[in-house]
């Protein structure tokens, strides 16, 4: 089966027609939706090889599939030491006395939710647009071009869910990688121990000497 077999598309399909194979396929066989994560998978390779120009015309002269396959672990990998970073600039020279480590895993959670907030903003729009749908009709035979634009447009908030629950998926799986590992975080420094005063003049104002050098007046 070709690649064009695989999203129902003609292999002269234009690039309008492959994404919108790709969003019907989307729809019916993401695991999600109850499809069959073997199949999606190999549909989703489909459409990343015929929605690049380059590897489509590749795939076209010599019938060769050059694409790498989804991996999850390197995402989750990726997104693990994006946080990590954040984590350090955030704590710069004090990551001696600050879990590094749990100040990553925050920082992979906090993403998560955005995320989560960014599929709900999509799913209430796509709602939105379905509505007005409802309510908008042709008073003259013709091309619906804005029904057609707002379809269109519904396709595309299906396709940014679909990657914001891919996203979610590798955050979910970066927040276990934090899981294995633990940062040794020193103790805070003692207190400075006060050591004789000297009454510097003024009633109630005493000039204290600190152990690890100098005076600091106190009142």
């Amino acid at each position: 089966m070709s690649l064009y077999d695989e999203l129902g598309v003609n292999p002269d399909a234009d690039a309008d027609a492959i994404k919108r194979a790709h969003r019907k396929m989307a729809r019916e066989h993401h695991p999600d939706a109850g499809g069959d994560a073997e199949t999606f998978q190999r549909k989703q390779r489909a459409y990343l090889i015929l929605a690049d120009p380059e590897k489509r015309k590749r795939y076209d002269r010599t019938g060769e599939e050059e694409t790498a396959p989804y991996n999850e672990l390197l995402e989750a990998t990726s997104a693990l030491m994006g946080a990590f970073d954040q984590a350090i600039m955030e704590v710069g020279s004090d990551f001696r006395t600050v879990d590094v480590i749990h100040r990553t895993r925050v920082n992979l959670v906090k993403q998560r939710l955005e995320c989560q907030k960014a599929q709900e903003d999509a799913v209430r729009s796509k709602e939105g647009i379905g509505m007005l749908l409802e309510r908008i009709s042709r008073k003259r035979p013709g091309a619906d071009v804005l029904r057609n634009a707002l379809v269109d447009r519904q396709g595309m908030l299906d396709d940014q869910v679909a990657a914001l629950k891919q996203a979610e998926a590798v955050l979910d799986r970066a927040v276990l990688l934090t899981e294995s590992y633990s940062f040794r975080v020193d103790p805070p420094p003692p207190q400075d121990d006060a050591g004789p005063t000297r009454t510097v003049g003024q009633p109630g104002v005493t000039s204290v000497f600190i152990n690890n050098g100098g005076w600091r007046t106190v009142t």
